[in-house]
């Protein structure tokens, strides 16, 4: 008799077992689905000569608001640093080169900070040059030339 009552009692503890389960697994499977997936951009018109890929896992809210932050910075960044280019309120590495031989004038601190490692590189290395500037006009003459060398 003890033992049916113990047969007894393990049947009904291992349906309460299955139906505890069976109930979160259902509960799971009824939760809305994460909306985070992965986005993988390339841009081409943000600046600086070259393609610049974005990749991020998140939802397309969150995906959206940093794709704002990433173009905003990138183009204000080209703007700071364009040696080419002059933009209107923006004293940038093209008005340093051109307009500064007889006056200072004010720079933004990204374009500072950016010198200022530049310097502490060459101190470092000599073989870095943030002067070098017309080894890259060279090279932007030769890429925006029609017939390819």
């Amino acid at each position: 008799m003890n033992n049916k009552k113990t047969i007894k009692y393990w049947i009904i503890g291992s349906l309460v077992f299955l139906a505890a389960v069976v109930g979160l697994v259902s509960l799971s499977r009824a939760r809305p689905k994460s909306e985070t997936q992965t986005f993988n951009e390339t841009y081409t018109d943000l600046g600086f000569d070259t393609p610049i890929s974005f990749q991020a896992t998140c939802t397309q809210e969150e995906f959206t608001k940093y794709e704002k932050i990433l173009k905003d910075t990138f183009k204000e960044y080209n703007e700071i640093f364009d040696q080419y280019n002059p933009y209107e309120r923006v004293n940038n590495i093209y008005t340093l080169n051109h307009e500064t031989s007889g006056s200072p004038i004010e720079v933004p601190q990204p374009l500072i900070d950016c010198l200022d490692l530049a310097i502490e590189a060459g101190e470092l290395d000599e073989r870095f040059d943030v002067s070098e500037g017309k080894v890259l006009s060279l090279w932007h003459d030769a890429r925006e030339a029609e017939t390819p060398y």
